[in-house]
């Protein structure tokens, strides 16, 4: 910031914080989708050896 100069509220700031978490909750779900999967995969994985 420029001495002397107020700082100006960013009236993008909210909208730049609204898309953040957006793309945190779509992070979050992949996350989750992808551990499900995993999850899946390793109990096929256990009951093939099981037989």
């Amino acid at each position: 910031m420029i001495f002397g100069m107020k700082e100006k509220k960013n009236p993008n700031k909210f909208t730049r914080e609204r898309e953040e978490r957006e793309l945190s909750k779509t992070v979050i779900q992949r996350v989750q989708d992808s551990t499900q999967e995993l999850d899946q995969e390793e109990d096929t994985v256990n009951g093939i050896g099981d037989q």
